[in-house]
C-alpha cells in the first residue's frame, strides 16, 4: 500500500521537501502538493508539511483547506474545531 496520496489528483505519490522553497512536492513531477494524505498515520498535510486534520473541506469532488480554521504564525499552528482543539509548535 502506498504511503502518501495526493488529494488533488487522488493518486498515490512519493513526497519530498524542496530544499529551496521548503514546500512538499511530488518526487516525480517536482510540483508542490496542495493537500496530501499519509495512509500510515492517517493524517492530512498541506504543502508546508503542517497537519491540517479537521480543516479540510470536500466540495464537488475537490479538497481545499478551510483557512478560517487554521491560524498559523512562525511559531505554531492552531486548528479551530468545536469538538477538537489542536496546537502544534513548528
Amino acid at each position: 500500500m502506498p504511503e502518501y496520496y495526493d488529494l488533488t489528483t487522488n493518486r498515490p505519490t512519493d513526497v519530498m521537501e524542496d530544499s529551496n522553497t521548503h514546500q512538499y512536492v511530488d518526487v516525480s513531477t517536482q510540483i508542490p502538493l496542495t493537500i496530501y494524505y499519509d495512509a500510515n498515520s492517517t493524517d492530512t498535510f498541506d504543502n508546508k508539511g503542517r497537519i491540517i486534520n479537521n480543516a479540510i473541506i470536500y466540495n464537488s469532488g475537490q479538497y481545499s483547506i478551510d483557512e478560517s480554521k487554521v491560524i498559523s504564525n512562525t511559531d505554531s499552528l492552531k486548528i479551530k474545531d468545536e469538538a477538537i482543539k489542536k496546537k502544534m509548535a513548528q
